[in-house]
């Protein structure tokens, strides 16, 4: 399976915190960087164009939870 190659600039900082979140992970850059995306995506929603932060134990709109 193929997958495209993106790039982007990192500090000094930001990547050994990448590095020490792939220690704590045990996964790559890649992947470290695909689930903190997913988490994102999954804890902060769009209410009338704000970002409000939903925490993974309370329910959405439709009653499911984000941890499922």
């Amino acid at each position: 399976m193929s997958k495209p190659v993106i790039s982007f600039r990192l500090s000094e900082s930001e990547l050994q915190t990448l590095d020490e979140a792939c220690r704590r992970f045990n996964e790559s850059r890649s992947q470290v960087v695909s689930r903190a995306i997913k988490s994102l995506l999954t804890e902060y929603v769009d209410r009338d164009g704000k970002l409000i932060r939903q925490p993974y134990w309370m329910p959405n709109m439709d009653g499911k939870y984000n941890a499922s």
